[in-house]
């Protein structure tokens, strides 16, 4: 009973940090699913990753299937799930109001703020911008800070193809009811 309730927690908690309705209650159970099955994460680490990232991650209209794609990404490269959504939560702040060292750094690249805002771009894109211009991990750790970087240096050589798979692989699945059933 535990477990269902922890995962009823889980949900519930996600479909208040995204603004969704109760509704969209499988829409969730099925993109947790279908990450579990595609990645290194399991119920207890989305649980411990989202309540970090999903507040920040709504607010600038990411969507859910984007945000668990990226946190699967990431423990499947080794990043524990509580680092992983504290992590990128602290780094994509550091986008919205970027210091001057990491302005001048982006600028050193040909980067704009612009190319690189999270309020206008979605993960994968700035990953693709990230990765264009073959930062140094010192010049990431300047934008990122030292504790941000360790997210950023492991997305950016997955790459935003890996993004754009796993978020296309856990969007509009039915995952948890064939879970369900097995």
């Amino acid at each position: 009973q535990s477990d269902l309730a922890s995962t009823s927690e889980i949900v519930v908690s996600t479909l208040n940090a995204f603004g969704m309705e109760a509704s969209e209650s499988s829409r969730v159970a099925n993109v947790f699913a279908a990450a579990i099955s595609n990645s290194q994460l399991t119920m207890e680490r989305i649980g411990v990753a989202m309540p970090y990232i999903s507040g920040l991650a709504s607010s600038l209209g990411m969507s859910l299937e984007e945000v668990t794609a990226t946190m699967g990404i990431l423990v499947s490269a080794g990043v524990r799930a509580e680092s992983a959504g504290r992590l990128l939560a602290s780094s994509m702040s550091r986008l919205l109001n970027p210091s001057d060292d990491a302005v001048e750094t982006l600028e050193k690249y040909g980067i704009t703020l612009e190319e690189v805002n999270p309020s206008t771009k979605s993960m994968a894109e700035i990953v693709d911008v990230l990765n264009k211009a073959n930062m140094s991990a010192a010049d990431v750790t300047k934008v990122f800070g030292q504790e941000g970087a360790r997210v950023w240096l492991k997305l950016i050589p997955a790459g935003s193809k890996a993004i754009r798979e796993m978020t296309k692989d856990i969007t509009g699945t039915t995952k948890a009811s064939k879970m369900a059933k097995e």
